[in-house]
């Protein structure tokens, strides 16, 4: 999947907030999805930790899409 260039770099660092939970999260790293669904395969994840420590991972197209607020970059 190609990144649209409106949306910033998934990158370490990047700290996110869930607008409909109102937590923080922050961006570990990105991964590719390997499956035998081709549907699926090679799509980037964005893996990240909460609040609480546990780890989460989405698709990027999920991580962009509004859900979350960019609270800081990592170029700030």
């Amino acid at each position: 999947m190609e990144i649209s260039a409106k949306r910033p770099t998934c990158v370490p660092g990047l700290i996110v907030k869930h607008l409909k939970r109102g937590t923080t999260y922050t961006v570990i790293f990105t991964a590719t999805l390997q499956t035998k669904d081709l549907a699926y395969d090679d799509a980037i994840l964005v893996v990240y930790r909460g609040e609480d420590g546990k780890i989460w991972a989405r698709p990027e197209r999920e991580f962009f899409d509004g859900r979350f607020e960019i609270l800081k970059n990592v170029d700030e």
